[in-house]
């Protein structure tokens, strides 16, 4: 969800700026530029739809729940190590720990 939101920042004014591009370059006939201008609004609408957030939120909720390491792999796999197909490597987290986290605690 934060990617999408993140994208809604950078895509957004290039979308608006592709369509200005359209007008302006003559894509789009003046006989057609109340129609043009209603598709937009249109699209607009749904972009903001309480809907179509749900919607993704659903998504999300349903893939964060079901999707899982153990059930891409059928085992059960630590946060320390991820699988890769000659069996598993250690993770990011994993490298973290046991490189940096450990060895702090044991000084300490």
């Amino acid at each position: 969800m934060p990617l999408l939101i993140a994208a809604d920042v950078v895509v957004g004014p290039r979308l608006t700026a592709a369509a200005l591009n359209f007008l302006h370059a003559g894509f789009v006939r003046p006989a057609d530029h109340p129609a043009f201008g209603a598709a937009s609004a249109r699209v607009e609408k749904l972009r903001e739809s309480v809907w179509a957030e749900l919607i993704f939120l659903g998504i999300a909720f349903v893939g964060a729940r079901t999707v899982t390491i153990e059930s891409l792999h059928g085992e059960a796999l630590g946060w320390q190590v991820v699988p890769v197909p000659e069996g598993t490597r250690p993770s990011m987290a994993g490298i973290w720990y046991h490189s940096v986290a450990r060895c702090r605690s044991s000084s300490s």
